[in-house]
């Protein structure tokens, strides 16, 4: 009698702890709760899938329409001589696909990129604007004092007059940058194009930079012209002169050695680069396009 009696008491007292009426229900809520839990995960997922599916979407078009930008570019470059014979609206095309593609940069620290040699392909002026040697001329008659006595107009015509000389030719431009990847943002930039007089020979001018990235501005490079020398002349006490252009011009206007150079684009293919000055800021056309060699 008694065990029948403690047994029964000691049913009713685990019902009473556990009623097995509710033991269903709370199973249900927690498979409900792990459910609704999956299909959030689940949705997640799909969230980002298709959120990277429309980003890599983007990003190949956005190649697309570089390659296409960059072809454009180098086949008006190669059928005009770097862009020396090419008409009004060849010039006006080739600068709209400049444009467009520099808004399609797709590094913001191109210093990782800059080193290696470089071949000029399309120049917005003359080819041998795009050497230092010759901002650094076009600085060193800058200024207030340059523009009262309007010498800058004087180098500009002089430039101009240059160009118009038929018996003069000017041949492969290339630039050579390395050093930026030490570690310090400092290295060295070698620019050297030959120039061909007719009848007469030809001569490669070499400049020598040292170049430091800007810290602020990782696109932006800071060059200090150091040298001008000619090479390979056809005039044998010239070859291998050495004309020491930063003490020379830095004697007569502090700063004109030292030139700001952007790359507005840059891939492993190309790059498109400008010089940051007065004249640049006037003269939008003042833009030069490398490959990579």
């Amino acid at each position: 009698m008694v065990p029948s009696t403690l047994l029964l008491l000691l049913c009713c007292t685990v019902g009473a702890f556990n009623p097995p009426s509710l033991r269903p229900t709370q199973r249900s809520a927690t498979r409900r709760n792990k459910d609704m839990v999956t299909r959030k995960s689940s949705l997640t997922r799909i969230r980002d899938g298709f959120r990277s599916l429309r980003e890599e979407l983007a990003r190949r078009e956005e190649m697309d329409q570089a390659f296409d930008l960059k072809r454009g570019i180098m086949q008006i470059g190669a059928a005009c001589d770097r862009g020396q014979q090419a008409t009004t609206a060849q010039r006006q095309d080739v600068m709209a696909m400049i444009e467009r593609l520099e808004r399609l940069s797709p590094t913001q620290e191109p210093s990782r990129l800059l080193e290696g040699t470089w071949r000029l392909v399309y120049s917005g002026e003359n080819p041998t604007r795009s050497s230092p040697f010759w901002w650094a001329t076009r600085q060193l008659f800058g200024g207030v004092a340059a523009d009262l006595l309007r010498l800058r107009d004087l180098v500009e015509s002089a430039y101009r007059w240059s160009d118009m000389i038929p018996v003069t030719r000017t041949g492969e431009a290339v630039q050579m940058i390395s050093g930026l990847s030490d570690g310090e943002g400092v290295g060295s930039l070698v620019n050297r194009m030959r120039i061909s007089v007719s009848g007469a020979g030809s001569g490669i001018f070499e400049t020598t930079a040292t170049v430091q990235q800007s810290r602020k501005h990782p696109e932006v490079l800071r060059l200090d012209v150091e040298t001008e020398k000619i090479t390979d002349s056809w005039v044998p006490y010239l070859s291998n002169v050495v004309f020491p252009t930063q003490r020379v011009y830095e004697r007569f206007r502090r700063g004109a050695a030292e030139l700001r150079m952007t790359t507005t684009y840059i891939d492993d293919d190309i790059r498109i680069s400008r010089y940051l000055s007065d004249e640049a800021s006037r003269e939008k056309d003042f833009v030069y396009v490398y490959s990579r060699v």
